[in-house]
């Protein structure tokens, strides 16, 4: 039999109940990549998104979008709503577009870093049997008036930091037994 302190109590959670439903997230993630299928951006974010929407619970949709240096899905990303249903995986060369041209939001007030996914490097490459593979060749190929190959370093208190004004591009010394 139900009585009047039942039914009151009863009442008095549903508010609690539905928000237990509410859970972020209860729908699909969309993630917008400043890159092409296939891509280094590309390949990142469908390996993280394997592992994460197995811990969250929902699908990530994976939402490429090319062109115009990632201005393109940076503009996409700014109109998206902001109801956390949108993330933006880009890499930190977005923060220097507006240096290099003209860029249509704010690439600091308008995201916010929430993770470091993982750091990259470029690396010049060359086939084993090329004489461009020693260690000093790299410096005489792209820097003729380099005598020697200088390492480079975006360390602030490295020793290396500086390379000889000559040469524009810092080439690290790299021993070809280590490949």
């Amino acid at each position: 039999m139900l009585t009047r302190r039942l039914l009151l109590g009863g009442a008095a959670m549903v508010p609690f109940a539905a928000r237990a439903d509410d859970t972020y997230p209860n729908k699909p993630i969309r993630v917008i990549l400043p890159g092409p299928v296939g891509g280094l951006i590309d390949i990142a974010g469908r390996a993280i998104s394997e592992a994460t929407q197995k811990d969250l619970g929902q699908p990530w949709l994976i939402d490429p979008r090319p062109g115009a240096n990632g201005i393109m899905a940076g503009q996409l990303f700014v109109a998206a709503p902001s109801d956390g249903y949108t993330l933006f995986l880009t890499v930190s060369g977005h923060l220097a577009l507006p240096f290099v041209m003209k860029v249509p939001y704010d690439v600091v007030a308008d995201f916010r870093p929430i993770a470091m996914i993982g750091i990259s490097t470029a690396l010049l490459c060359v086939p084993p049997a090329s004489p461009a593979g020693t260690e000093t060749a790299p410096a005489r190929i792209c820097c003729p008036s380099c005598s020697r190959s200088n390492t480079g370093s975006t360390s602030p208190r490295s020793p290396t930091r500086d390379c000889r004004p000559a040469c524009r591009i810092c080439w690290p010394t790299v021993s070809t037994s280590r490949w």
